[in-house]
């Protein structure tokens, strides 16, 4: 059903579910209005054949998104408090209140006061305290984190 949906929707059609879990349908006139009659009337008729299977997948998935955000906001309330230590961590970008070091493929967030000279590039041990999480669909996801202790390491020239 996910094949589906994803050529119905190359094809100017998105398919979802509405508030009352009932099939919605969005068109997007740019790509469906320039499709061939015959293609178009094909990609409605697989739909309405497949429309008691499309209900059921996509109840499902909603079902499982709700059990993934539970069991993820079940591991933030674990991981809250947590002290660990980031024993390689890039400067990766900074602004007037917060610092933003690369480290294990994440990103986490500081407050500047704690690495108030730090540019990109430089590389510090850190051990803290994790404190929060964060995840923005137009922005990067970090790890908010309250250092005790911080040492520099070194400086490397960085191509981005």
């Amino acid at each position: 059903m996910f094949d589906l949906i994803e050529r119905a929707k190359a094809h100017g059609i998105t398919i979802s579910l509405n508030e009352e879990f009932a099939l919605h349908f969005e068109y997007d006139d740019d790509i469906y209005d320039h499709l061939p009659t015959a293609t178009a009337e094909a990609i409605i008729n697989v739909i309405v054949a497949n429309k008691p299977q499309l209900l059921e997948f996509l109840i499902n998935k909603n079902s499982n998104m709700l059990d993934i955000l539970t069991s993820t906001n079940e591991l933030v309330e674990r991981m809250i408090g947590q002290s660990i230590e980031l024993p390689d961590a890039m400067v990766f970008d900074s602004s007037e209140l917060v610092v933003y070091l690369d480290a294990f493929g994440l990103l986490f967030q500081i407050d500047k006061i704690h690495l108030s000279t730090a540019k990109r590039g430089d590389f510090y041990k850190v051990t803290g305290m994790i404190s929060g999480f964060f995840a923005d669909i137009e922005g990067a996801n970090f790890v908010k984190f309250n250092p005790s202790k911080t040492e520099f390491l070194r400086h490397e020239e960085v191509a981005f």
